[in-house]
């Protein structure tokens, strides 16, 4: 038989524990999408909440912003012109040189971090919002508690959000410290792909009308970039410095390796960016809170009942279901010796 009286009994020393790994369990619960833990103002059927909002971040918005980012975005004409120049040195090339293939992939592969650090502090925001929003009937009774947990989630995801953004950085310096031209789907140097004869065509007609709208001949627009806030170049060239034949062949062939082998960059970061995320910032947080709140809260916590303090209107209203309950339990007795 359940004592009623147990339910409106401020509450005792023992269920302090109990409280404090209540609390790294609902949270887990929350991020990972297990249990019956919602948020307080979830709706399960309108929108997404908790872990699946995480999942919406990797696999929707830095799949989106990734894909955004154009092979030869901020590239001029005039940018590969002169890397294949200056790798060539005092020679002609016949094709393009290796050198200036991979200076123009170091280039744009830096392009790629701002999306994926972009991706972890939108993690860590959800993350502080799951934990924020976390509503259980104790953690609402307790507001302080509430408060203390949230403040030490708040520095367990700060110091794992540094270690992931580190770790992500170690990513793009991976893909820069070596260009892999020998990787299975990179288009390589096959020339029955390369050789696009309706390329060079478009290539000259593009030249043709940049001339026109300039009459100094400037070369302002960005290769593969629609967005108009990446840099643009404005240079003169005088009548010695028209593209050649060769040249537009180079410029071409430069444009499509770029476009194969950052497409293969991009798969990399998309598949490793999450995958350390998810290791780092998401798992790695909840083990850390669950530790840390047990730690902070039980062990070096020396005030704890302060954190169990009520707020004023509870003790009120538990002197008056108190009262209420004596009155009902003394009216029972009285109908039983009736």
């Amino acid at each position: 038989m359940v004592n009623h009286s147990q339910l409106i009994q401020p509450p005792k020393d023992g269920s302090y524990y109990r409280l404090c790994n209540k609390s790294s369990d609902l949270i887990k619960d929350s991020i990972l999408g297990q249990g019956k833990a919602f948020n307080k103002a979830a709706n399960v059927t309108t929108q997404l909440n908790g872990g699946a909002r995480i999942r919406f971040i990797f696999h929707d918005v830095f799949t989106r912003n990734l894909e955004a980012i154009s092979p030869t975005a901020g590239l001029s004409t005039r940018d590969i012109r002169t890397t294949i120049k200056n790798a060539s040195g005092s020679k002609s090339a016949l094709f393009v040189p290796d050198e200036a293939f991979e200076t123009l992939a170091h280039r744009q592969i830096k392009w790629l971090k701002e999306p994926a650090i972009q991706c972890a502090e939108s993690v860590h925001h959800e993350l502080l919002k799951i934990i924020s929003d976390l509503e259980h009937k104790d953690l609402t009774r307790f507001w302080k508690l509430h408060d203390a947990i949230v403040d030490i989630a708040t520095t367990v995801l700060r110091d794992r959000l540094i270690e992931t953004n580190a770790l992500i950085n170690q990513i793009l310096e991976t893909e820069l410290a070596y260009i892999n031209t020998s990787h299975p789907d990179f288009i390589g140097f096959n020339f029955t792909q390369l050789a696009d004869p309706k390329e060079t065509k478009e290539l000259t007609e593009e030249v043709k009308k940049q001339e026109a709208k300039k009459s100094g001949g400037f070369f302002g627009w960005v290769f593969g970039s629609s967005t108009p806030e990446k840099p643009k170049t404005q240079n003169t060239f005088g009548e010695e410095s028209q593209l050649t034949e060769r040249e537009k062949s180079q410029i071409v062939m430069i444009r499509k390796l770029l476009e194969s082998y950052i497409g293969i960059t991009k798969k990399n970061i998309q598949d490793q960016v999450v995958k350390v995320i998810m290791h780092t910032l998401v798992r790695g947080s909840i083990k850390d809170l669950k530790r840390e709140l047990i730690r902070k809260l039980y062990h070096e916590q020396k005030d704890y009942k302060n954190l169990l303090s009520e707020a004023d209107d509870i003790e009120i209203k538990r002197r008056v279901c108190k009262d209420e309950l004596d009155a009902l339990t003394k009216a029972a007795k009285v109908l039983q010796d009736l």
